[in-house]
């Protein structure tokens, strides 16, 4: 009879710990289904962030882009009215260059006549 008393406490101390062990079990695994919703939570977060970022990334390659494009075409209007103002300024060169010419000849005429009548 001691030896099944025996047993009987140790069955009790047994099922004591299996149900602390359970219980702890319980426990664990609530646990770690809180760290899986909590490690969705920050993945669905992470994608989402992720995908704006995406986004905004296109968003300012194209505006780059853009700004690009509009940079080369002033580039090429500046050039073009630079070049019509140097084509203005060698049109005005070659009349002073036609108005000195004819300066020319009519200082050479006038030198001329001044020696005919220094001569006379």
């Amino acid at each position: 009879m001691e030896v099944n008393v025996q047993m009987a406490i140790t069955n009790g101390q047994l099922i004591g710990r299996i149900n602390h062990l359970e219980s702890q079990l319980g426990e664990v695994q609530s646990s770690i289904k809180s760290l899986q919703e909590s490690r969705n939570h920050h993945a669905v977060r992470l994608v989402t962030q992720n995908a704006k970022l995406s986004t905004q990334k296109q968003e300012a390659t194209s505006e780059v882009e853009n700004l690009r494009v509009d940079m080369l075409a002033m580039e090429q209007r500046m050039v073009a009215l630079l070049n019509e103002k140097f084509g203005e300024v060698n049109s005005g060169f070659a009349e002073l260059n036609s108005t000195n010419a004819l300066v020319l000849k009519i200082l050479k005429v006038s030198y001329t006549y001044v020696q005919y009548c220094n001569a006379y």
